[in-house]
């Protein structure tokens, strides 16, 4: 794609690169029919891999391109040039949010406008059904005084769906990614309203939140930790102001607020020292979806029950968990090791040769005399070992699983089932996860008793538990991450 400059597609002629990003190259280029410039983003071409795909593509454009809302970026124009799908918008000269916070923290007063105009464009999309999935500073656009643009929307749900069918992946930017987008059926309204949240927690700080060297540790992190103190970064801010950040970057999304305006608004209180008004109690914008919507475009699937998310803290514990000295966690992992590799093959050596049962005549005991004469020593042919007969019980042929033994009443125990991957611990020691070919499955340490198994027959590779041990990760060979609620265990 970088030997388009000069090129024309269509009507519009590319005069130059941009941006460029993970999933897409933006050119600006000159539309002469219309005497305008404009801004054409570039697709790779190998999501034509998929057949479906610019039909799709094609298809939000238009829905998108019906979104009437000074605060939405105009489409004009979708298609497909030399095997490169393509989308035409308008062209802003003032680039994006990200450049601006690049350049450090904003005023406050920039702070609380962009933010109200953000969150216009959010609701009026969400009243019309249409979820963003990949709100960030990047797909923010600034024109000459400053004002804010909304881009992108659709690219991410056909982009997603596509790397679905290629193995590719989730797409989506995983410092932005609400807890919930993780599992199955988890988009809704409310992940717009998360990641708004913690572009706000950028443009006051020109950080991000939650940081880490991996696209699954940064996951988790969303996942487990607490929202910073945003003050050490801030001093300016008042202490209300932390409380509407930890509303924004609630866990469990009825815990957040429900709109993108009620974010803006509780923002504007805070920043007043005006009473911070509470949010609504599990309710999201209407879906108010247009007549003439076309079959499959983004529509947001009603926000999933409270009881059915972890119970996350949106705050720091009052006092941390007392730590385990290291050695014991060294000392632990020796014996499980022992227990699960040493002890299995221990337990099948048992099985294949039953133990001699001796008998009164087997052994003859010598007889003591009047002398001081030390009893025999028995050696390697004093006492013949007994030829093990046919009623012995036969040893059961043991799987190519993991095992540990040996365990009650000498039987095995199977952990998980097929090829087992990776194993885990979780960090109070009470649990034992197992990734295996058919599944996660879930043990007590203590009795080794089966506690919990994954609902889906899916063949994994990886398993983590989080570091308060609240939550798992599981990973697939397709490429797909699972995070699983464990806290709630019988």
């Amino acid at each position: 794609m970088s030997g388009l400059v000069g090129r024309q597609i269509g009507p519009y002629t590319i005069t130059e690169e941009i941006g460029r990003g993970g999933m897409a190259v933006v050119y600006k280029a000159h539309q002469a029919s219309m005497g305008r410039d404009v801004a054409i983003k570039v697709l790779p071409a190998h999501f034509l891999q998929d057949p479906t795909f610019l039909e799709r593509f094609t298809r939000e454009a238009r829905a998108v391109a019906r979104l009437q809302n000074p605060r939405i970026l105009p489409v004009y124009d979708a298609g497909e040039h030399e095997g490169l799908p393509y989308i035409v918008m308008a062209y802003l000269p003032g680039g994006t949010l990200a450049g601006r916070i690049a350049r450090g923290p904003l005023p406050l007063e920039e702070v609380v406008r962009l933010t109200a105009q953000i969150a216009e464009g959010l609701d009026y999309a969400h009243r019309r059904g249409i979820v963003h999935r990949d709100i960030k500073p990047s797909n923010v656009l600034l024109d000459e005084e400053g004002n804010a643009y909304l881009t992108d929307f659709g690219i991410a749900k056909v982009a997603e769906t596509t790397a679905s069918l290629t193995g590719s992946g989730v797409v989506g930017t995983p410092a932005y990614m609400a807890p919930e987008m993780a599992e199955p059926g988890g988009v809704s309204v409310l992940v717009d309203v998360y990641a708004l949240g913690v572009t706000l927690f950028q443009m006051l700080t020109g950080r991000l939140p939650f940081e880490a060297d991996t696209p699954m540790g940064l996951l988790m992190a969303h996942v487990t930790k607490p929202v910073p103190d945003v003050h050490p970064l801030r001093p300016d801010l008042p202490p209300a102001v932390q409380g509407v950040l930890e509303r924004a970057l609630a866990k469990r999304p009825a815990e957040r607020y429900q709109t993108a305006g009620e974010l803006a608004r509780a923002l504007q209180a805070a920043l007043r020292g005006e009473a911070v008004p509470a949010p609504s109690e599990g309710e999201t914008v209407p879906l108010a979806v247009p007549a003439e919507r076309e079959e499959g475009s983004t529509i947001y699937a009603p926000t999933m029950e409270p009881a059915e998310w972890p119970r996350y803290p949106t705050s720091a514990p009052a006092a941390p968990p007392r730590r385990t000295p290291l050695w014991v966690w060294v000392g632990a992992a020796v014996a499980l090791l022992a227990l699960l590799v040493g002890g299995g093959l221990l337990a099948r050596g048992v099985a294949a040769t039953p133990a001699p049962t001796p008998t009164a005549t087997s052994t003859p005991r010598p007889t003591p005399t009047t002398t001081a004469t030390p009893a025999p020593t028995p050696t390697a042919t004093s006492t013949p070992r007994p030829t093990p007969t046919t009623t012995a019980a036969p040893s059961p042929t043991p799987p190519p699983d993991l095992f540990a033994g040996p365990v009650p009443e000498g039987a095995f125990m199977r952990l998980g089932k097929g090829e087992i991957k990776e194993i885990a611990i979780s960090p109070d020691g009470s649990l034992l996860a197992v990734a295996s070919g058919t599944g996660l499955y879930l043990y007590r340490m203590d009795t080794l008793e089966e506690v919990w198994r994954s609902p889906t027959q899916r063949a994994l590779d990886n398993v983590a538990f989080s570091p308060d041990g609240r939550a798992l990760a599981s990973g697939s060979l397709d490429g797909t991450v699972i995070l699983w609620d464990v806290s709630n265990l019988p």
